[in-house]
């Protein structure tokens, strides 16, 4: 399949608006929406966000020479290292029940922030802390995990969400371009090694949210048996987690091919698995998946969401996962794997579906409305690698 770029012209305008109406909230009035980690209604604290911003203001700073941006943008990164606690930790989130890093996730978009306030600014400090919290996080070498920062190698603080482990893990990637740290470089080669196993797929592709690999052959089994009624409710239309892996499948595939960029040897690429997974973003199944509204098949919900505009299409996907700007991302770092069109369709979607154009923002559909916008973000990585 011969690679071809779809022209996004006038949507780079529009993502660059709202991004630069971003950046200049921050300076003048020092805000940063929190949101609720989408349609989770997790109260997160300001660092997601501003990690976000973060990045969206060293690109317009590195792609676009938006150098007046410099001095914000260094008020950005002491903020966010000002929000380490006296244990050396970062809030993420404020939920009962729930840990306050979000899993492995909450580091790693930290993380991904140190990164790019270390390219941008120069100054070591960041990069030195990013190092200093991959170090926090306990690696399994046995299942090629991490664990919760905070929990030494207790096995019950590892993270099986499956989206989590790939985005920490493609931030690891990025950090030890930087590092070329002999420890973490080892632990991303456990992790490789242990990718197709801790990988599932559905028999068309789709990604399963969960790691059902564990320690013990017990739990194994009762996770493959779980696994297995999983699959029998998607096929009899009873609540299943299929609902949820259709808006997740590309934010996988993201982090995947942020990994890539890399590490493009890793024997996982060269995978039936692998191969699948892109296959089914082809598939008529996937923009149908996006578009399902059938909230009630979602076996994991929990939310409340009252308001019936917030459930027209799958809350997982266009309002949450902003899957339209992940497949720029994608296609631009896997060439040849996805049709021209799905791209074309899957970005026109994320506009027309969540694009409010009279606020020039995004939100139309979207129940954490706040987070959204600063997930053009990844629309921003995008533009960084498109020349």
């Amino acid at each position: 399949m011969k690679q071809e770029q779809v022209k996004t012209d006038n949507i780079d305008k529009v993502i660059r608006g709202l991004g630069n109406e971003l950046i200049n909230k921050y300076d003048i009035e020092n805000t940063v929406l929190c949101g609720s980690n989408g349609p989770y209604d997790d109260n997160e604290t300001r660092i997601r966000n501003l990690s976000h911003l973060v990045i969206i203001t060293s690109i317009e700073i590195i792609r676009y020479g938006q150098t007046q941006n410099i001095e914000i943008l260094g008020r950005m990164g002491e903020e966010l290292l000002s929000q380490k606690d006296a244990r050396g930790f970062y809030k993420m989130r404020e939920k009962s029940g729930k840990d306050e890093c979000n899993g492995v996730i909450g580091y790693a978009w930290l993380i991904e922030a140190l990164i790019y306030l270390t390219k941008t600014l120069k100054d070591r400090q960041f990069v030195e802390e990013a190092g200093r919290l991959a170090k926090l996080h306990h690696f399994n070498s046995k299942m090629g995990l991490w664990g919760r920062p905070g929990y030494g190698d207790d096995v019950n603080a590892l993270d099986y969400t499956l989206n989590h482990q790939l985005w920490y893990a493609a931030s690891l990637c990025e950090l030890n371009k930087i590092l070329a740290d002999s420890e973490i470089e080892k632990e991303l080669d456990g992790f490789q090694k242990n990718l197709y196993a801790n990988i599932l797929t559905s028999k068309n592709g789709r990604i399963s949210h969960s790691i059902y690999r564990r320690i013990s052959c017990l739990d194994s089994l009762k996770c493959k048996i779980k696994l297995l009624i999983d699959r029998i409710n998607e096929k009899a239309e009873r609540p299943s987690m299929a609902y949820k892996e259709e808006g997740y499948h590309l934010f996988n595939i993201m982090a995947l091919a942020r990994i890539y960029y890399h590490y493009p040897q890793w024997s996982f690429f060269d995978s039936d698995k692998f191969d699948a997974a892109m296959g089914y973003i082809n598939s008529s199944h996937f923009q149908k998946g996006l578009l399902d509204n059938e909230i009630g098949l979602d076996k994991s919900f929990v939310n409340g969401i009252s308001e019936e505009s917030e459930k027209k299409v799958n809350i997982y996907g266009y309002p949450y996962n902003v899957p339209g700007f992940e497949i720029l991302y994608i296609n631009k770092i896997l060439p040849c794997k996805i049709e021209k069109i799905v791209v074309k369709e899957c970005m026109e979607k994320q506009i027309q579906l969540t694009m409010d154009k009279k606020l020039n923002q995004f939100g139309l559909m979207c129940h954490d409305k706040n987070t959204i916008n600063y997930r053009i973000y990844e629309y921003y990585r995008y533009l960084e690698i498109t020349s």
